[in-house]
């Protein structure tokens, strides 16, 4: 038990990690072209969160990859939505993009299952 906690702890460092880089990245990048923000960037970037997200969680695990990984893009994805709403901002879930994100997370636990455990 103690190890699947660890083992979960890593995934989310390193996927905090993750989104840090690449939001400090883009940052960077929005700051010296002058651009606004780009929602398809936008998206591209969570796409790859959440391919992530799900191939990790189900290297994790070693089993059922679709299944895993749809729990883990659905939970995560409604966690997020709640820290959202709790800092200030309304409680917006685009039908749209909350599909593809829950998407990649399982084509991401599919993968997940194709490689060797990684943590």
């Amino acid at each position: 038990m103690k190890r699947k906690i660890i083992s979960g702890i890593k995934i989310y460092c390193f996927c905090i990690i993750y989104i840090l880089i690449v939001g400090l990245i883009y940052s960077f990048y929005l700051m010296k072209t002058n651009n606004n923000s780009n929602q398809i960037m936008e998206l591209v970037m969570g796409i790859t969160t959440y391919l992530l997200l799900g191939l990790l969680y189900a290297n994790m695990i070693h089993k059922r990859g679709l299944i895993v990984g749809l729990l883990a893009g659905v939970f995560h994805l409604f966690l997020f939505q709640v820290i959202f709403y709790l800092i200030g901002n309304s409680f917006n879930l685009q039908l749209l993009p909350s599909i593809i994100y829950i998407i990649s997370s399982c084509c991401g636990g599919l993968l997940g299952i194709t490689f060797k455990k990684i943590i």
